[in-house]
């Protein structure tokens, strides 16, 4: 295959969002086969259970690869993790002729990102609903549930919101969160990964306490005196003024299975920003129900597991799908501005090797 065409379907897939955009996939061409590779080391987190964020990478980035495969005249069958689950080599993608089809999607795969501008207040219509049950292949597999109504959301806000603390008061997620931040546009045009701290929309003076609060010193010492639960409060007012809400859950606890759920979060993502909507993945309290439900919250304190149970329950009130079948994603939706800034990606030459043999 023509190397260009190659390395438009690797930068299509790179565009998809990956935990903290910390881009673990490689990608390997030989003879009409695309060998998608995984770092656990890039992947690893304490939030990242299970690598579920990360089997959910990978169904976002074959959409994404699709997509631009059939608008140029090719498709590819898969082998999904090829060997055992703890290899790296995750995906082969055998490419072939196809027709050409130009998805009305492909023009937002580049303008796909997470938006957390302050959004105006705005109820979801039930069309725009209704179109983003129409963008996705639901089955018993996978499922979307929708909240849209005013009372729901804020109900949901103030719930979800109650896991923000925790990226100040747990080593293992602060250490996994602030690997990521970069603090100036130097370093965002350095390392290309990562996520600049202006995507979090806070203030100035927001922005200088996340900082001094990379020392997990200091960061003990805001929890003593429960300033980490500004955080929360600050995430609360935000979720607050969201259009809607959705859940994304499984039927099965097996990578293929995030896998597919992945594949339909990319097409939902995508047709919410065709509609006009922000996205904001709130994945936090999904990864810490998961862990308390399926290792009995390894690496969480009795209070933190506590917590967690009741987040569980509560949010089960408005999503009897979040404790009835297994819970991978909840997504907001809003109208908001531009973003502040977005996130980079490493370029194709760094990610792609070619295997002339």
């Amino acid at each position: 295959m023509d190397k260009k065409i190659i390395e438009k379907l690797v930068w299509a897939g790179m565009l998809a969002p990956t935990a903290d955009n910390c881009q673990p996939f490689r990608f390997e061409s030989g003879e009409n086969a695309l060998l998608v590779h995984f770092s656990y080391e890039r992947a690893r987190a304490f939030l990242d259970y299970n690598n579920l964020m990360s089997w959910l990478a990978l169904g976002c980035l074959l959409t994404n690869i699709r997509i631009m495969a059939r608008s140029l005249g090719y498709d590819f069958d898969e082998d999904l993790f090829p060997g055992t689950y703890s290899d790296n080599l995750v995906a082969i993608l055998r490419i072939k002729k196809a027709p050409v089809y130009k998805s009305p999607l492909l023009p937002y795969l580049e303008k796909r990102c997470s938006n957390r501008s302050k959004a105006r207040k705005f109820v979801m219509p039930e069309k725009d609903e209704r179109a983003l049950f129409e963008s996705i292949a639901q089955n018993e597999h996978v499922q979307m549930d929708v909240l849209r109504q005013k009372k729901e959301v804020r109900f949901l806000a103030k719930q979800t919101s109650r896991f923000y603390p925790l990226l100040l008061e747990h080593q293992d997620v602060h250490e996994g969160i602030y690997r990521w931040v970069r603090w100036n546009q130097k370093e965002v045009e350095t390392t290309r990964d990562g996520f600049y701290i202006h995507v979090l929309e806070f203030t100035r003076i927001v922005q200088i306490l996340l900082r001094l609060s990379q020392a997990w010193r200091f960061s003990r010492f805001l929890t003593v005196f429960k300033l980490s639960k500004m955080v929360g409060y600050l995430i609360k007012r935000r979720y607050k003024r969201s259009s809607a809400f959705a859940l994304l859950s499984i039927s099965e606890d097996k990578p293929e299975a995030y896998v597919k759920a992945g594949r339909e979060l990319e097409h939902i993502w995508l047709e919410a920003n065709r509609r006009g909507y922000s996205i904001h993945p709130s994945v936090g309290v999904v990864s810490l129900a998961l862990r308390v439900r399926l290792e009995n919250g390894t690496g969480l304190t009795p209070s933190q597991i506590k917590l967690t149970k009741s987040m569980e329950s509560k949010i089960s009130n408005v999503f009897p799908a979040f404790s009835g079948r297994l819970p991978v994603f909840l997504l907001r939706f809003s109208k908001t501005g531009p973003p502040s800034a977005r996130t980079p990606r490493l370029p194709v030459s760094q990610v792609l090797t070619f295997n002339e043999g």
